[in-house]
């Protein structure tokens, strides 16, 4: 198998003095140190309170954050909401990813009505991820292996770089379980199979965990076939 890596009701509650009868029959008492304030029902009106509209996400996306040098920092498992205000608008993000496993990337916006056609690029030095649609839904879903903790950086843009006031979208980076099984892992470190006469031997049932670590990368695998006729399957996901 061969994977690209680099890879939340609220009760409102007003309190009120009760009326409680005065010993004497005073029309017009005193008042002293010991009376108690008006209430929210004598003045006729109610305790204050903030009307101002929530924001839409827990953390949103903050101009300019055009580029890797002014990606915006962000934490893991919010959601970040943005728009496409203008031409060729990319929004980029940093993120910490705390330690070896696997990173999900989930970016919506026509799931939510939105009119933006979404892809979202991730990058860590050298290393990058691309995704521009996931299964029946154009909306990007990356699940990645990431070999250490790390810093790992997420460009958000329109494929066609359409832009106005439905182009919005949002997006979350998790940790994830590994989404599949293998039980091999290839070490890029020994750098032995890169060409024909170094491939590795496998044996029947191998299921390998591979790096394309750049356009040059090529992983060789030989397998021992006994004599006679036999059916030979591979299967290669990424």
């Amino acid at each position: 198998m061969i994977i690209l890596s680099f890879l939340i009701g609220c009760i409102g509650c007003i309190s009120c003095v009760p009326n409680i009868p005065l010993d004497n029959n005073d029309d017009n008492p005193e008042p002293t140190d010991d009376s108690p304030e008006e209430t929210a029902e004598e003045t006729g009106g109610e305790t204050a309170e903030d009307t101002s509209p929530a924001p839409p996400c827990p953390i949103m996306e903050e101009e300019d954050n055009g580029s890797f040098d002014d990606a915006q920092l962000v934490p893991m498992e919010q959601w970040v909401c943005g728009t496409f205000d203008e031409l060729t608008d990319l929004d980029v993000f940093q993120f910490n990813f705390p330690e070896q496993g696997w990173l999900k990337v989930w970016v919506r916006g026509q799931d939510l009505g939105s009119s933006s056609d979404l892809m979202v690029t991730l990058k860590s030095g050298s290393q990058t991820a691309l995704s521009t649609y996931h299964r029946e839904s154009t909306d990007p879903l990356l699940i990645v292996p990431v070999d250490e903790a790390k810093s790992i950086y997420a460009s958000i843009q329109d494929q066609f770089n359409s832009y106005g006031d439905n182009h919005f979208w949002e997006a979350v980076f998790s940790q994830e379980k590994a989404p599949l099984e293998y039980n091999w892992i290839e070490d890029e470190s020994e750098e032995r199979n890169d060409g024909f006469p170094t491939g590795v031997p496998v044996e029947n049932g191998t299921r390998i965990l591979g790096i394309i670590d750049s356009n040059f990368d090529r992983d060789w695998y030989t397998v021992d076939i006994p004599e006679g006729e036999h059916e030979l399957t591979f299967t290669v996901e990424a």
